[in-house]
Formats: C-alpha cells, structure tokens, sequence
C-alpha cells in the first residue's frame, strides 16, 4: 500500500480513541495552563527577588568597601564624610556612621557638621542591636528621622584598633525598590509587592503610595513571616480573590509576592480548552484530506534525507533544510548537525596539523640558533684560549728573547681581559634584559659622554681608527647611570666600527628636542637587511657570518636596547638596506634639574704606598699570581688558604689591607670580615681599621651589598684588574695619611 493509504488508515484508527480520551486530555490541559500561569508567577517572583538581591549585593559591596577606609581607622569623620559621599554618587544611595552608642555620627543627607536631630529611643535601640552583631545586616523598614521618608539598610559593624564600634549604615529610600518592580510585558491587574522580614510592605506595583510601611492581609502575613514559599490563594486587600506565589531571598530574608487574579487564571484555561475542543473537530474534518496532501510532503521529505544521506557520504555538509515533518526535519537537523561536526573535526585536525608544523619549523629554527650560538661561543673561547696557550708555549720555551716575552705576556693579558669581557657580556646580557640591574641615576652630559666613549675606542686603537670618524655634538643633560650610558654608547660605536669597512665613515651626532635627548650614530657600512631589520636587537642576532671582519655573540644592540628601556627611553635602528649602511638612534628623557659645576677630583696616587697586604684564597694558583705581582708593587705579601688561617695571620701581622676570596674551605669571607671588624671594635679609639677587599666570582648587585654589609670596604670581582686593585689601595692609603696626619696635628692653637 501506499502512504497516503496507511495515513487513512491511522487517521480513521487514531479518531475513535481521540473522542474517547478527549474529555480528559480537555481536563489535562485545563490544569496544564493553569500550572502554566502559576510558573509564570513563580518566574516573575524569582526575577523581582534577583533585581532586590542585585541592589542588596551592590549595597554590600559599598558598606564592606567603606569599612576599609584608612579615614575611619583615622576617625577622620569629615573626609570619610566625603568618601562616602563620593562612594554613592549617582544611585540615590546615603549613608549613616553610627557611634557605639547608637547615636550618629554624622548622614550624608546632612552636611557635615550641621547638627542632627535627635533619634527615637527605638532607632537608637535598633543600632546597639545591629551594632552587638557581626557580619552584614539586612534591615527591615525604617521610617527616617530626618526626611520622614521609609527607608531600607544593608549594616555592618566595624570595630577599630583603638576598639571602638562603629556601625556604616548604607540604604535607600524604599521608593527606589519600586523602580525595580518589572513593568514590562506584565499585566495590569497582576500585583508585585515586596515585603521586609516582619512583614512590611517595601514596594508594590500598585497603590505604592497607600500600602508601604503597612502589613498584607493576614493569610499573606502570616505565610511571609513563617517564610513560606510556593503559592497560597488567599483574598487581596483591594478584596479580590488571587493565587500569590511567594519567592523568599537568602540573601536579605525579604519575601517577592506576586498574585494574580484567580478569574484571570480560569479564564485563560477556558479559552485554551475551547480552543483545544475547536482544533479536535477541525482535525477529525480534514483527517482524511491530511493524509493525502501530507502523503506528498512526506514523500518529498524522504527524499530530502535520501539526498541530505549521499551528501554525507560523499564528506559534503549537509543543507539545513525544512520540509514541514518534524521528524524528517530533526533527522535533518541532526545529519546536518554531523556535517557539521566533521567539516569542524576536520579543519580543527588541519588547524593542528598546521600548528604543529609551525611549532616543529619554530623548534627547529630555534634548536637551529642554539647551536649556532653554541658553536660562536666555542670559537669566540676558543680563540683567546689558542692565543693563551701559544703565549705560554712561548714563555716556557729556553732562551725566548726579552722582547718576545714581553709580547707574549701582553698577548696573555689581552686575550685574558677578552675572556673576561666575553663572560661579563653573557652575565650582564641575562640581567639586563630580565631587568635586575639597579641603575645610579644622576645627571650627565650625555654629549661629553659621546666624546669620551669615542675617546677611549681611539685610544683602545692606538690612536687609530681605521674609519674616518666625524661628529656632531651638543651638550645635552640626560638623567642616566653612566656607567650604562658609557656602556650603551660604546656598544653602538663598536657595532658600527664592527660592520663598517675600513675606510667607510661614522658621524656620531647628539641633539635634543623639547622632552627627549638623542644619540644618533650613522655609519656608511653593509646596512641591515629587511629580514634582520625587525629583531637586530634580538639576543645573539647578528648580520650573516660572512658580512662579518670581527667576532662577537650577538649581544651588544640587546644590551643596548634593554639599558635604554630601563631608563625610560629607547633605541630604534634604521637602513636602507644591504650596503646602504645603517642608523641607531637612542632616546633617554632630559634631566629635570642641571647639576651644579663641581671642582676637579684629586688625581689618585698611581701606586698605592708600601705596606703589608693580606692574600686568602683556596686557589693555589690564583693565590700565587696575585701574591707575585702585589710583590712586585714593592707590597710585602702574607697568604692563607683557608679563613681561619687567614684570621691568624690578621692577628700576628696586622697588615694593611686584606684581600678576601669569599668561598673558602671552612669558613666563608663574609665570617671573616665580620670577625676583623668585631677585632677592631674591641681595639681602643684611634686604631686604624684595615682595609677590607671582597675579590671573588660574585658580581651580582646583591653580592656587592652583602659584601658591603659585613665589613668590607671594597668589592672587585675575578679575574681582577691589577690597575683597578692599584687605585683602591692608594685611595685607602692617601686616606690613611691624611687621617694620620689630622689626628697627631692636635687641637688649633
């Protein structure tokens, strides 16, 4: 048979049964929009009872906000007036700072300082009440004192450091409950009314004005204040019976009643029921007609999920089509659904495909640079070692002439202090660029900063750059460290020496503008390409090695961008690109205020005065060398290896300056500067204290304080500059002279 027979066939089964349960399907659906009706009360109830929570909430924030405010822990009544005033600009909202007596403080419906009436011995009650509580307190209506208006609370009590109570009261008028009260798409004759914990009205939809601060009728009553929820029917104080529904809030204890009229309720299930009785004899009419036009949709529908089948098939999405049948539209629904799903499975299995090539490309490129730089740093160690140990070999080798000697041990100490630079790069490099380097800000010039970085390249040179160097600069104030600002300068002058060909130009350039000072240096060498010109100031970026006449590790323009972020400005690069040479241009801020000119420093003594010099040290070479050339100086040298030694002979020589490793074997150089010194406390007034050297591998800003902490004096890190050694023990001496000197001049005639 066909479809259009089997639907003929189930419409004249499916009619016997229909007239047969129909009365109580009618029955079924008359309680169904009466049930409907209740829901929608209940619904409408909950939003009400969420909007009054929402303001609750708000005004909870506020109080709690307010309790901790400095100006009251102060009892600086008169400006935490004005907090709170600010604190509820805009809402309507006031505030009430109640003493431990229940009386107050001040209100922000009055100006401060203007007197207050007095409260109601009730009022006054209700505070200490509050007041003996803890936590936030949601208040029933209040009628107010001073406006005479019913007003309603959100209370908490704050105990101070001096142990006084005080209670912030924050609220609202209840006439600002009734703006909350929903209006839209609500019926005129359903009521909304909300009421406190005992009972009261705070807000209704109608006749606001005559029923607020008054009580429901008593069945009502009675169901809010045993806390009652759900729906009761009951008779309304306008006399008309109604179903209430009843939503109680945790939050505040107050109780949304909604109440519609039972007549409104009854009516809409008849005219849902004559509704429902019209559409069964309607279908029992056009049954049979339905089954034939309804045949054809089918038929068509089938058809529809025929196709919407081979689509998915053939890995298409399916369309979202609508035939009419709910059951051919959900299956539908649901094959398009999985077209769906798969097309998404699929683009995201090729987003993470993609991913993970990039993220493999990435990996690779960085693995890539590890070991490039890896390999860098190799030859970059490699090469000051190789030139090391040929020096040795040639100082050990029998009869090497003086002056071979002398150029091998200059070769030695050149390639030492490379070395030296090369680890200070990389540890420098990591703190800079993590931030941890304290700046020692003061004015400079950073002009004659310029001209003494350039000075010292030339120097460095021989005297002779192998570049034709010009300049342009003005005396400009920056507000900088200088030892970073040298060090900035420098890193630009060498990059630009580095990858400008002999012959080729840099023209170094300071100007300023009306906030920024700017260092510009231009150089006419290979320039930077546009693939490199977006991180040149990336860690170990460099230009391609065969660009390249000298080594490095690609950390010079990071350090320089970091030290310039660091102190507010930064630094920008620019080139037109390969062999159109290149632009690094550093802005720092002025300095707000010029220094004042100060008098030249006196020249410190090149070489510090005889005298007996205390070497601890666990390295047995490191011990040796440094004892050979503090003897050299004409320094008479004692040596200890360990830190307790070393106090021994502290005590026995009593020198004039220690030089202190600080990871010794049994006690640290910290111990053993703190012990010479509490040594010299116990010494009568007048000796003169040693000279206390912290020489160690420790560079950090942090092991220079702690160095400085304990005792000692100064803090050179290894491998130390002889030079820098020289000048700290002649200053100590010259000191050392002119305290003697001050001290046996005795008293002015």
């Amino acid at each position: 048979m066909k479809i259009r027979t089997y639907l003929a066939l189930m419409a004249g089964t499916v009619l016997v049964p229909i007239l047969v349960f129909s009365a109580f399907a009618l029955d079924m659906l008359v309680d169904d929009e009466r049930q409907a009706a209740v829901r929608s009360m209940h619904e409408l109830a909950r939003a009400t009872s969420l909007a009054v929570d929402g303001e609750m909430t708000r005004l909870d924030g506020v109080v709690r906000a307010l309790a901790t405010s400095r100006l009251l822990a102060a009892e600086n009544f008169r400006e935490f007036y004005g907090q709170a005033v600010a604190a509820n600009v805009g809402r309507g909202t006031q505030m009430t700072l109640f003493n431990q007596g229940g009386q107050r403080e001040f209100t922000t419906v009055i100006p401060y300082g203007k007197p207050l009436p007095p409260l109601p011995a009730s009022n006054v009650e209700r505070a200490r009440l509050v007041l003996e509580q803890s936590g936030t307190q949601v208040s029933g209506l209040i009628q107010g004192r001073v406006t005479g208006q019913y007003l309603c609370a959100v209370e908490l009590p704050v105990t101070l450091a001096s142990g006084k109570r005080y209670l912030i009261s924050v609220w609202n008028y209840a006439s600002f409950f009734k703006k909350l009260l929903p209006v839209e798409n609500v019926p005129g004759d359903w009521l909304i009314g909300v009421f406190d914990k005992d009972g009261m009205t705070v807000a209704r939809n109608r006749g606001n004005d005559d029923y607020i601060g008054k009580p429901p009728r008593a069945e009502l009553l009675a169901a809010i204040r045993a806390g009652k929820t759900g729906e009761i029917r009951h008779v309304s104080r306008d006399g008309v019976p109604i179903y209430t529904a009843l939503v109680r809030s945790p939050l505040s204890g107050w109780t949304v009643a909604v109440g519609v009229p039972i007549a409104d309720i009854e009516a809409a299930a008849r005219r849902s029921v004559m509704l429902a009785a019209a559409g069964l004899f309607a279908a029992i009419a056009c049954a049979v007609a339905a089954a034939v036009y309804f045949s054809l949709r089918l038929t068509r529908s089938i058809g529809s999920a025929e196709r919407a089948a081979v689509s998915l098939r053939e890995g298409k999405v399916p369309p979202d089509a609508r035939t009419e049948v709910h059951e051919i539209d959900t299956l539908l629904a649901a094959m398009h659904q999985t077209g769906v799903v798969l097309d998404s499975v699929q683009r995201e299995r090729q987003s993470l495909l993609d991913d993970a090539q990039e993220r493999r490309a990435m990996a690779e490129e960085q693995n890539r640079a590890k070991d490039e730089f890896l390999a860098m740093l190799g030859h970059e160690l490699r090469n000051p070692l190789a030139a090391i140990s040929s020096g040795i070999a040639v100082l050990d080798l029998d009869g090497t002439p003086a002056d071979s000697a002398r150029r091998a041990r200059d070769i030695i100490k050149r390639q030492c202090g490379h070395l030296t630079h090369i680890v200070d790069e990389l540890l420098d490099a990591s703190r800079l660029i993590s931030g941890k380097v304290v700046l020692y800000r003061t004015a400079v010039d950073l002009g004659e900063a310029a001209r003494h970085c350039l000075g010292a390249l030339q120097m460095r040179a021989g005297g002779k750059l192998q570049h034709h160097v010009t300049t342009t600069i003005s005396s400009v104030m920056v507000e900088a460290d200088p030892t970073r600002l040298e060090q900035m300068i420098t890193n630009l002058l060498e990059n630009a020496f580095k990858y400008t060909p002999s012959g080729g130009t840099v023209h170094l350039r300071v100007e300023r503008s009306a906030e920024w000072a700017f260092l510009h240096v231009q150089d006419s060498g290979i320039g930077i390409g546009v693939d490199l010109l977006g991180t040149v100031f990336d860690k170990f970026v460099q230009a391609p090695r065969h660009h390249r006449g000298q080594s490095g590790l690609g950390l010079g323009l990071a350090i320089v961008r970091a030290l310039a972020r660091q102190h507010g400005g930064d630094v920008t690069a620019a080139s037109g690109g390969q062999d159109q040479g290149s632009t690094f241009t550093i802005r720092l801020p002025l300095a707000l205020v010029v220094p004042a000119e100060q008098g030249e420093s006196m020249p410190a003594a090149e070489r510090a005065a005889s005298g007996n010099i205390l070497l601890i040290d666990d390295n047995d070479d490191v011990r040796e060398m440094l004892a050979h050339a503090l003897r050299h100086d004409g320094m008479e040298v004692s040596a200890a290896a360990t830190g307790l030694d070393g106090l021994a002979l502290a005590e026995q020589c009593r020198p004039f300056a220690a030089l202190v490793d600080i990871d010794l074997p049994d006690i640290n150089g910290h111990e053993v500067a703190a012990r010479i010194r509490a040594r010299e406390a116990a010494q009568p007034h007048g000796a003169q204290p040693m000279l206390l050297v912290a020489v160690t591998g420790y560079g950090q800003q942090s092991d220079r304080r702690k160095a400085l902490a304990v005792g000692f004096d100064e803090h050179l890190t290894k491998p130390v500059d002889m030079g820098a050694l020289r000048g700290v023990l002649a200053r100590h001496a010259a000191t050392t002279r002119t305290t003697a000197v001050n001290d046996h001049a005795g008293p002015p005639a």
